[in-house]
């Protein structure tokens, strides 16, 4: 059975059982440095460990402690230039004198294969990633509240009544 406007499909296996399955769902991240991205990602992560972490390729030096493959995908600018060229990238950009590039073939592979995907990527890149994938979710801001570094995310509270009338 296959629901149009819908992306589940019903499949029968070889016991005539009826299997559900779905698109990956992507999720985007994007927001300033500093404001608890990693954090929030590394507690969804905890409690839905399916979920998959898009590793970005970028052509800026390693700084301490990051892994290659784990944190980025560090590589030389004539690699960069040479995945651009081939369409490898899902979205790109240059910030602060670097080259940042979301790899299209993962993200593919997972809204293909049912599983779900977070990108932590920047502004220009998530707008990227909606005009391509126009089914990513990237509004979380309707359901939480961030009020800087310091802050938790919280639920929104009720607007404030207006007297007068």
């Amino acid at each position: 059975m296959k629901r149009s406007g819908s992306k589940l499909r019903t499949l029968n296996d070889s016991k005539n059982q009826q299997l559900t399955w779905r698109q990956g769902i992507t999720f985007i991240l994007s927001a300033p440095s500093g404001t608890g991205k990693t954090t929030l990602i590394k507690g969804l992560r905890a409690v839905y460990p399916e979920i998959r972490l898009s590793i970005s390729f970028t052509t800026r030096a390693r700084r301490p402690g990051e892994i290659d493959g784990h944190d980025y995908h560090f590589v030389k600018p004539a690699k960069f230039a040479a995945m651009k060229a081939k369409g490898e990238f899902a979205e790109w950009a240059k910030v602060h004198d670097f080259f940042y590039g979301t790899p299209r073939r993962p993200l593919d592979q997972c809204i293909r294969l049912g599983r779900d995907m977070i990108l932590d990527i920047d502004v220009q890149g998530a707008r990227k990633i909606k005009r391509k994938y126009p089914q990513a979710v990237s509004r979380l801001r309707n359901r939480w509240n961030y009020s800087g570094p310091s802050s938790r995310l919280s639920e929104p509270k009720p607007p404030e009544s207006k007297s007068g009338g």
